[in-house]
């Protein structure tokens, strides 16, 4: 079905929109000028212990190697107290990397929210100037998972608007050896190029759909 909505780690509804409050928004005190991975609020509104879970596709059967498009998409607001540019960036987080860092015993993730080894970038917005204002952002990609030999390689383009400025589609930056839709988990990260007490950029929605 064209433009369904994918069901993911960030539970999203019937319309495409992510469940509010869910994402927990990156504050100077939490982020300063470190670039930082959103993260889930914890408790029974996040599905689990909260921390950084990547939207997931989980396994559909209707992407690997049948050349039919995954849209991501996320939106949001950054609110900025001085001069500073905001960047934001889609990663892709294989499922053994997310394996291998667990849980905590009270089910919280630890992939950790400022060190991406083992993370593929797969797209990076121009840094653009939000100064001491209100600027909405939205990122999108559409991407997909060619078969090469028995392994996958994810390919495609994103575009991305911050504060009304608008970076064009260009071409993601190909993930390699990907095991198949299994490794279809994605990250958005943000990063201020200046600190201060005043700065808040909240991810609205994120989002799976499939592309007619």
């Amino acid at each position: 079905m064209p433009n369904d909505v994918i069901k993911g780690q960030y539970q999203t509804l019937p319309t495409p929109t992510t469940i509010q409050n869910a994402i927990t928004p990156l504050t100077n005190a939490v982020a300063s000028t470190t670039a930082t991975a959103f993260s889930l609020n914890s408790g029974a509104v996040s599905l689990g212990g909260g921390g950084v879970i990547p939207l997931a596709l989980g396994n559909p059967g209707r992407f690997a190697g049948t050349g039919k498009k995954l849209g991501i998409r996320a939106t949001g607001q950054c609110i900025t107290g001085t001069t500073t540019n905001l960047t934001l960036k889609l990663y892709e987080v294989p499922l053994s990397v997310i394996v291998a860092a667990g849980f905590s015993s009270n089910n919280v993730s630890l992939l950790s929210a400022t060190t991406f080894t083992g993370w593929n970038l797969l797209a990076t917005s121009t840094a653009r100037a939000i100064n001491t204002s209100t600027g909405s952002w939205n990122f999108a990609a559409d991407v997909q998972l060619a078969a090469v030999g028995t392994t996958y390689t994810m390919q495609g383009t994103f575009r991305d608007d911050i504060n009304n400025l608008f970076d064009t589609d260009a071409a993601i930056t190909a993930a390699t050896s990907l095991v198949g839709e299994a490794d279809a988990n994605f990250v958005m990260v943000s990063t201020f190029s200046a600190s201060n007490a005043a700065n808040v950029n909240t991810m609205t929605s994120f989002e799976l759909y499939e592309v007619s």
